[in-house]
């Protein structure tokens, strides 16, 4: 059976203590990543069964709001945006749902022992027990766990598993599941991607009628993020009109100075070269002096999919417009990788035609 609260009174995992991690190697699809341990052997992670699962919910630290606090957010906690990720009361294990689940690995980045494994069909939580991660015949205190994960969390990642054609798998996972799930999904995946990506960012509750602003986010340095998610190619033109707009309500009604506010497009993929969009950012740069900056759901995909962290200093980075519709040189700078790696995945870096 399987339901939507958490477990309380279940059996624990716990790894031994006579060695530690050093290394975790990813080795594809479909496969566990290899744990490298300091006594020279190897294993793959297990479930612990955590009091508080990592990969299920997110922690009250995770969802602070110290920057805008007028800012009506939605206070999901839910990592998963679209609930495949539930709770198993009988073993106190994290079950995915494969018919909801679209396999973008949110719930793997967040797992810190490699517990689950990203498949073609949705994510798979190992709750096998080895020699390694034993069951210890009882329920484990919630601050034992959050100490082998914390010890686990600073673990280096070697290693890719997503390639280009998975990649198109998942987007269209996005279309097909994601967008038909609940009217919320777009904004919940913008935000659970950024949040695994090390930024805060909250997204307006939905129904909220107060406030148009789709998010808001903290960008670094006492400035205030502004963001506009827009999946559907045929609006996004909308979304550097409705930032204007944004920024004219933040410095009006709450006093944010306008050039402290950093306002970002979210959309699903690029549009191409000939979309009006390029040519508009450009246009409000050079008239009124405000860039608006760009990225999509495919490069937060990609920044997490390589165990990257967003910096808050990247906005800057990420401006494009009709001279250059590419986020290409920021994202190569942050994955370290080659330009050929980027391009291989069109639309979520550059224009794609």
């Amino acid at each position: 059976m399987i339901l939507k609260f958490q477990p309380s009174n279940v059996q624990g995992k716990l790894p031994r203590r006579d060695a530690f991690p050093i290394l975790f190697e990813r080795v594809g699809l479909e496969t566990p990543p290899v744990i490298h341990l300091s006594n020279d052997t190897k294993t793959i992670g297990s479930c612990l069964r955590c009091p508080v699962p990592p990969c299920t919910f997110y922690s009250a630290d995770e969802m602070v709001n110290d920057y805008f606090t007028e800012f009506p957010a939605d206070t999901s906690t839910k990592v998963c945006p679209t609930d495949a990720v539930q709770i198993d009361t009988e073993r106190g294990i994290p079950a995915i749902l494969s018919e909801k689940c679209i396999s973008c690995g949110l719930c793997v980045a967040r797992c810190p022992v490699q517990a689950i494994v990203l498949t073609r069909g949705g994510a798979h939580v190992n709750d096998s027990e080895n020699d390694f991660f034993r069951l210890t015949g009882k329920p484990v205190d919630a601050s034992v766990v959050e100490a082998v994960l914390r010890q686990y969390r600073s673990t280096p990642i070697r290693g890719h598993v997503v390639d280009a054609e998975f990649a198109a798998h998942v987007y269209e996972r996005i279309v097909l599941i994601g967008m038909q799930s609940h009217p919320q999904f777009p904004n919940l995946l913008a935000r659970n991607l950024m949040i695994c990506n090390g930024i805060s960012f909250l997204i307006r509750r939905l129904g909220d009628t107060n406030m148009r602003i789709d998010s808001v986010f903290d960008s670094g340095d006492n400035r205030l993020g502004v963001a506009e998610i827009e999946y559907s190619d045929g609006v996004i033109l909308d979304s550097p009109r409705d930032l204007l707009d944004d920024c004219a309500v933040l410095h009006a009604r709450y006093g944010v100075p306008l050039q402290t506010i950093d306002p970002l497009v979210v959309s699903l993929r690029f549009p191409n070269k000939r979309s009006e969009y390029w040519q508009v950012i450009q246009d409000i740069s050079q008239v009124l002096k405000i860039r608006i900056r760009s990225i999509t759901i495919g490069a937060l995909l990609i920044i997490m999919w390589e165990n990257r962290k967003l910096s808050q200093n990247i906005w800057q980075q990420l401006y494009a417009d009709a001279s250059a519709p590419t986020i290409e040189p920021a994202l190569r700078e942050l994955l370290a990788c080659e330009p050929s790696n980027i391009a291989a995945y069109p639309g979520w870096s550059r224009a794609a035609k």
